[in-house]
């Protein structure tokens, strides 16, 4: 055991510097003679054999250290080279300093988590809205000829500081026309139409959205192919009689979420305490970026 522990040590010792290694060797002899008489005699042939190995592994590695004389790249991008190999004395209590390697690695890692960590509060965040600069005043003249009372209502609101398209009459009305209706049009559709409207105006859906043509699903397609689900609760019933109950709205969030689609809360008939209730339950999922406030 003796033997095998020091040959794998000196072994070592010599990968590293190969003047270690030799003294390593010198030490095991050394130290072998200081056993009981009848050890002695029995290390003796083994004191020339052990002290040959010692010998070849230091030469190995002088070899092994040659190999670090070139500058190597690490898959980072990070240049090594042999100076990077410090020899540390196992006795030696002092902290040694940063060498150029670590300080390449810290660098390296430093903004790697920077990167990853910005990229992680991007996914979390609200995405920022698609024009911050607004349209310009020129385009809101035109647009502003052909655009219906409610549309002009919305430039009157937010001025040069919204995001408008133009549209054609027949293509504001289409965002009323209710597919699961025979896409009629009545109170309930032209308040969807206005909710996605304003949202598109302020930056929180992309332009320029249109009403879903397939039966079953959500209201509105926006600018980047995504369907959004306009969803109403009412806080002027008892929840036996339809009105707001918080697990149910929930409940039905999800589901609408499940199928791919995002959803946009009208919280017009809902009460201030109602609101608040979902909200808080709402920020407790994982839902952020999916879910849109109107008004």
């Amino acid at each position: 055991r003796l033997l095998f522990d020091m040959t794998v040590g000196g072994a070592t010792a010599g990968g590293l510097n190969s003047g270690v290694a030799k003294q390593i060797g010198s030490a095991v002899v050394t130290g072998a003679k200081k056993v009981a008489p009848w050890i002695e005699k029995g290390m003796t042939a083994a004191e020339t054999k052990f002290s040959h190995f010692v010998e070849k592994a230091a030469q190995g590695g002088d070899k092994l250290a040659s190999k670090f004389q070139k500058k190597s790249v690490t898959p980072e991008g990070i240049e090594l080279d042999a100076n990077d190999l410090k020899v540390m004395h196992m006795d030696s209590k002092e902290k040694l300093p940063e060498t150029d390697v670590q300080k390449k690695w810290n660098e390296f890692y430093k903004k790697k988590e920077a990167a990853e960590k910005a990229a992680r509060e991007a996914d979390q965040s609200t995405p920022p809205k698609q024009d911050t600069e607004g349209t310009p005043k020129a385009d809101l003249d035109k647009i502003r000829e052909t655009a219906p009372d409610y549309y002009k209502d919305l430039m009157d609101k937010y001025g040069d500081k919204g995001t408008y398209h133009a549209r054609t009459p027949d293509e504001y009305e289409d965002l009323a026309r209710d597919p699961d209706h025979n896409f009629n049009i009545d109170d309930k559709t032209r308040i969807e139409r206005q909710a996605g409207l304003e949202l598109e105006v302020r930056g929180d859906l992309t332009g320029p959205i249109v009403r879903d043509p397939v039966t079953g699903r959500g209201e509105f397609i926006d600018g980047n192919g995504q369907v959004w689900d306009v969803k109403g609760f009412n806080s002027n019933f008892p929840p036996k009689k339809g009105g707001f109950r918080l697990d149910k709205a929930m409940a039905d969030i999800e589901d609408e979420l499940s199928k791919g689609e995002n959803v946009i809360l009208d919280t017009t008939k809902l009460s201030q305490d109602h609101i608040e209730q979902l909200k808080n339950a709402i920020s407790t999922m994982e839902w952020k970026g999916r879910i849109r406030w109107w008004p």
